[in-house]
């Protein structure tokens, strides 16, 4: 098994136990000092397949649903290794970014979910304008 070191993923953070399946999207979380949101999932691009010389990756990668997330931060300030994290908010549609991926990139999801996605407050941008796109393309409910 080919281990790939910290930094393959240009991740600036690398947690155990906070699976994209266990988070939601507009979490807020202290870890040390500083306080972070969740907004989005991470969307693998041509980049990583260019990286790791394995254009074929970027399909399986998105279909694993171990994708990252993104987090915005609230207040900087030091972390270490073994430092608590603690969620202390949640965005009360509770919809996980294993959840907002499939909607916004694997066709997963109805209507409804579509239109609490969108409701959600933390959502980076660009997941916003998939979302409403997406929500469009639905047959309408009878």
């Amino acid at each position: 098994m080919n281990l790939l070191p910290p930094g393959t993923f240009e991740e600036n953070l690398t947690v155990s136990d906070l699976l994209e399946t266990d988070v939601c999207s507009g979490e807020v979380h202290r870890i040390g000092e500083i306080i972070v949101q969740v907004t989005s999932a991470r969307i693998p691009r041509f980049k990583l397949g260019h990286k790791l010389s394995r254009p074929d990756i970027l399909k399986p990668f998105l279909q694993s649903g171990r994708s990252g997330y993104y987090l915005c931060a609230f207040q900087t300030g030091t972390i270490a290794r073994g430092c608590a994290i603690e969620i202390i908010g949640c965005d009360p549609h509770m919809i996980t970014v294993r959840q907002l991926l499939g909607m916004h990139r694997l066709g997963e999801g109805d209507r409804e979910s579509l239109r609490t996605a969108i409701e959600i407050e933390a959502p980076a941008p660009i997941e916003m304008g998939v979302s409403h796109r997406t929500l469009k393309r639905q047959p309408a409910e009878n």
